[in-house]
């Protein structure tokens, strides 16, 4: 027979095969168990498969079962160090339901032994309410039969009524919050590159600060179309830059404290830009995790923060002292033309920043490329709003 069965293994009958597998597992034959694991593996159907991985299961437990017998009835092991020390086979993978409804099961055996055959009913109720799957298993059939004394078919009914009649629902699985640290750790770590990034442009930039509205301007205070009404005015917005470059530079080391606070203020503004693109993304449709998404683009907010330093940097060395004299003062023509050069640098900065935004909303939210800049220009513009709002307030 075990010979004939191995043959019906390999029948393209799939009642060939399950028939095999229940053959093979009523043998008890060791054999079986590398046969039976074997099959589940390669088994096309999934029932047949997990039916294949359960009966080797069955038959490992069995002759478990048998040497741990044995063995005490011999004196070999004690009892008592059997019941504490002894592992069984590792059981199959089963689904949450079926762990817990085998529990219950295991709890109505209990008290079937022990004669509360109410709490016994109650828990086989439960398993099955867990994991219905379990009417069609024959122990738990006997069992139910010898509980109710009925037959199976009319027991198992009988305990799916019984369940039906108290309300018995199955156990909901655990909430678990599980925070990705990890993500969290690299993306806290990314945005203090950042913040080191962007204070370090502030603190070497400082002096170029206000270049960029000064520059305009003096540019405009030069002009001969403008009525007196608009010279006072633009006389009065170029005295206040004046005031306040003049301010960030006889800070002395209290700028540094201003350069990292300005730092985790335009930080923390381009942190909120990257949610707000995420947000409108996802709006339009975008299907990207949130931490991994954010985490890359704050690689690209890091890169164009260093672009940003080298242009603040060279604009500041190139425009250093000359707007602290006159207003009518006017750069020499080739530092005029390095402070435009720097000056375009750090606009050609932005836009490439704003470019690499979109490519990266496109790949990772799967977005078309209209939706994808659009979800960026939106960001960049609430970013680009705040900048402007920390000029006024400076301004003021």
């Amino acid at each position: 027979m075990f010979e004939r069965y191995l043959q019906d293994l390999n029948d393209p009958d799939p009642i060939k095969r399950r028939d095999a597998i229940f053959g093979l597992a009523r043998s008890g034959d060791t054999r079986a168990i590398d046969i039976l694991n074997r099959q589940a593996s390669r088994e096309d159907d999934e029932a047949l498969s997990d039916l294949a991985r359960k009966a080797a299961y069955h038959i490992q437990k069995i002759q478990w079962e048998q040497a741990t017998a044995q063995a005490v009835q011999a004196g070999v092991v004690p009892a008592a160090r059997v019941a504490s020390n002894a592992v069984s086979p590792a059981l199959p993978a089963m689904s949450r339901g079926e762990r817990v409804a085998r529990g219950y099961v295991d709890q109505a055996v209990g008290f079937r032994i022990r004669g509360a055959t109410d709490q016994a009913i109650e828990a086989l109720a439960t398993a099955i309410r867990n994991y219905p799957a379990l009417v069609d298993e024959p122990a738990l059939r006997d069992l139910s039969s010898s509980l109710l004394d009925q037959p199976p078919d009319d027991a198992i009914a009988a305990l799916v009524q019984y369940a039906d009649d108290h309300n018995i629902l199955p156990e909901a699985a655990p909430i678990r919050i599980e925070l990705p640290w990890r993500q969290l750790g690299g993306l806290a770590i990314e945005l203090l590159i950042v913040l080191c990034i962007f204070t370090l442009a502030i603190y070497v930039g400082h002096e170029a600060a206000l270049t960029p509205v000064m520059l305009g301007l003096n540019t405009v205070l030069n002009s001969t179309t403008l009525t007196p009404p608009q010279a006072d005015q633009a006389e009065s917005l170029y005295q206040k830059s004046r005031a306040v470059d003049a301010r960030l530079s006889d800070m002395g080391s209290e700028t540094l404290l201003l350069a990292v606070a300005v730092g985790a203020v335009v930080t923390l503004a381009a942190a909120a830009s990257n949610l707000v693109i995420y947000a409108v993304a996802v709006l339009l449709g975008g299907t990207a995790k949130l931490l991994p998404f954010l985490r890359r683009i704050t690689w690209i907010a890091a890169l164009g923060a260093c672009g940003y330093l080298i242009a603040s940097a060279g604009l500041a060395r190139v425009v250093q002292g000359y707007f602290r004299g006159a207003h009518l003062a006017v750069l020499p023509e080739g530092d005029a033309q390095s402070a435009v050069t720097f000056s375009a640098l750090a606009i050609a900065v932005l836009l490439v920043n704003s470019l690499a935004q979109g490519y990266l909303v496109h790949r990772d939210h799967r977005l078309n490329i209209a939706r994808a800049f659009l979800a960026s220009a939106i960001g960049n513009l609430l970013f680009a709003l705040f900048a402007v709002l920390i000029v006024s307030f400076a301004l003021r």
